[in-house]
């Protein structure tokens, strides 16, 4: 890895600290409002989920005139169709989209929590001493995932609020250990190497 290079994000991160912070306080406040209504949380996350698959329905819709070829205007009118559809459904009736969501959520986690293990595993992490907070992060959401999995489908009313809540809450602290951390940081410009006589 280019020293420089390396020496340039930390100094990037470490301007930006602040950001970390703030970052991590709201996700903590927002994982500790998922905790309190877990079920209203499920509920709106579908009422979300079906207004985003609508308006990109709508824009499917406005991107398919732009094609060239009545073949792909109809598939681009098909796809915006689905969106649509999709989108209603899950407005109409939240529930209905709650156990498929959970699935998802589960592979979700699985997946964040082996990406944040192997980022634990980074330089910039290890030389800053906060590598244990990012490994921690990671285990706790492959063993959400994992929880997520084992109580499906009887689970789903309360397991996106609650294990979102919980994903948040340690993220959050996570970031705020990492602001912290960098803010702290201290590297020392690198000395040119002096060559060997």
């Amino acid at each position: 890895m280019d020293i420089s290079a390396f020496e340039a994000d930390i100094r990037k991160a470490r301007e930006n600290w602040w950001l970390y912070l703030v970052l991590g306080i709201v996700m903590v406040i927002l994982g500790m409002v998922a905790l309190s209504a877990p079920f209203i949380t499920a509920i709106g996350v579908m009422a979300v989920l079906g207004l985003v698959l609508v308006i990109g329905g709508i824009l499917h819709a406005v991107h398919a005139f732009g094609f060239h070829g009545q073949r792909n205007v109809v598939l681009g009118l098909i796809v915006a169709v689905l969106y649509i559809i999709a989108g209603f459904i899950l407005l109409r009736n939240p529930l209905s989209g709650v156990v498929a969501l959970t699935f998802l959520l589960a592979i979700f986690f699985f997946a964040e929590g082996i990406f944040k293990i192997a980022q634990s595993a980074q330089a910039q992490y290890r030389v800053l001493g906060s590598w244990g907070w990012y490994l921690f992060s990671g285990i706790v959401s492959l063993i959400l995932g994992v929880l997520i999995a084992a109580g499906w489908p009887g689970s789903s009313l309360w397991a996106i609020g609650l294990l979102l809540g919980i994903d948040l809450i340690v993220t959050g602290f996570s970031m705020v250990a990492f602001s912290v951390t960098i803010h702290g940081a201290h590297i020392a410009p690198t000395q040119p190497a002096v060559p060997q006589p």
